[in-house]
């Protein structure tokens, strides 16, 4: 048959033992019963929260937020991360995960330093729900430099409150006096709802560890989105003691009022992305509007506001280093 190349990978991603010295790799049927062995172990559906718990505390991994333990999804996955990245060379400024534009990354590269982008709509493999995509998101951010910036920009379609709240059943608990959180799963049954809670669980410990390694963090996500809400993204923000502040869109190059929630460590925020709305509601086009001519509506409007301007990927590189330079 030779070489099974599929399961060798996937033994790499999860730091399984693949092969017997110089005899080459194991045979495959050997490389499925210790991927199956090392999945019902590390992640698999039958594995209790008792037993996170556990291999947390074994690990030293936060496991709890607000005495509460968090959801068995971010517990999984704060377990696995890839063995192999912390061997990765910090040559990066920059990083941005699902980019879209790259307009972060371009004005980086405009400044002679280093940045990549990680995107599914660039190329199929960055899907950060797969085992490949996965280990390579976390490689990508394992190369930025101390002081460099990590732009987490995850989907946040199935978190905007006008649909989540009543279609997909997103439910409100308390987490200390003040402070609401998403407890629920949302509506399960829909598949959308189930990839964003799994690519919401998969974003939470890479900031973690883009936190723990010294890198500036950005995480956008819309201004009517409940993202920040949901306990494994909470914890993050308190843990660290993030900033989670709304930033006005038509300051920056959005011809609507689109309104952004940045999650973030910038030291320089409110120097050069804090500026007030001055169009009293008279912007050039609406976000969701049912009438008028010549303005992006629906489905439209948002894969349009998806897209970041350059005024506001200087705006993001300058609130973190500056106006000019780089940070080392």
């Amino acid at each position: 048959m030779g070489r099974p190349e599929k399961l060798v990978q996937q033994c790499r991603a999860l730091g399984i033992a693949y092969s017997k010295k110089s005899r080459g790799s194991l045979p495959a049927k050997e490389l499925k019963h210790r991927l199956a062995e090392a999945r019902a172990t590390a992640r698999g559906p039958k594995a209790s929260v008792a037993d996170l718990v556990r291999k947390c505390k074994a690990k030293g991994i936060v496991f709890s937020n607000d005495g509460g333990v968090l959801p068995k999804d971010y517990l999984h996955v704060a377990l696995t991360m890839p063995p192999q990245v912390a061997s990765v060379r910090r040559t990066l400024h920059a990083a941005e995960i699902r980019s879209r534009t790259q307009r972060i990354v371009g004005v980086v590269r405009a400044r002679g330093g280093r940045a990549r982008a990680f995107d599914p709509a660039l190329d199929s493999a960055q899907d950060v729900l797969s085992e490949q995509g996965r280990l390579e998101a976390w490689r990508t951010v394992a190369a930025v430099k101390q002081g460099g910036i990590v732009v987490l920009e995850p989907e946040c379609a199935e978190w905007l409150q006008w649909t989540s709240a009543k279609h997909h059943k997103r439910k409100f608990g308390e987490s200390g006096p003040g402070r609401a959180r998403i407890t629920g799963a949302g509506n399960t049954a829909r598949k959308a709802v189930r990839i964003s809670n799994r690519s919401a669980c998969e974003m939470a410990p890479l900031a973690q560890f883009a936190l723990n390694r010294g890198c500036l963090l950005v995480e956008e996500q819309s201004g009517l989105s409940l993202r920040h809400k949901f306990r494994p993204v909470q914890h993050i923000i308190q843990a660290n003691g993030l900033r989670s502040d709304l930033v006005k869109g038509c300051r920056y190059g959005w011809p609507s009022g689109k309104p952004l929630r940045l999650n973030h460590n910038l030291p320089h925020f409110d120097k050069f992305l804090a500026k007030p709305c001055t169009h009293h509601g008279k912007h050039r086009s609406r976000l969701m509007s049912k009438t008028p001519s010549g303005s992006l509506t629906g489905t439209r409007a948002m894969r349009a506001s998806a897209w970041y301007p350059l005024p506001f990927a200087k705006a993001v590189v300058s609130a973190a280093w500056g106006p000019t330079g780089l940070p080392c």
